[in-house]
């Protein structure tokens, strides 16, 4: 009997500050994948952010049936 295991998509980012646009494109295009292939799978990012950055990083949490 063949069982499928969880699977966990980590996408990592450097200067997470400086390429915040590049985070938010990247949940948004996966959120649209994941629903739309009805995926079980867990994404996590994972984001540098620099201590002096003078711009604001919003964190986020999303939690759908696919995600779970």
């Amino acid at each position: 009997m063949s069982q499928k295991g969880k699977e966990m998509l980590l996408v990592q980012c450097n200067t997470g500050d400086e390429n915040s646009k590049l985070v938010e494109c990247a949940r948004h295009c996966i959120q649209r994948e994941v629903k739309s292939k009805k995926l079980a799978i867990c994404v996590i990012f994972l984001v540098h952010l620099s201590r002096v950055s003078k711009s604001f990083f919003s964190g986020f949490q999303v939690l759908t049936p696919y995600f779970r």
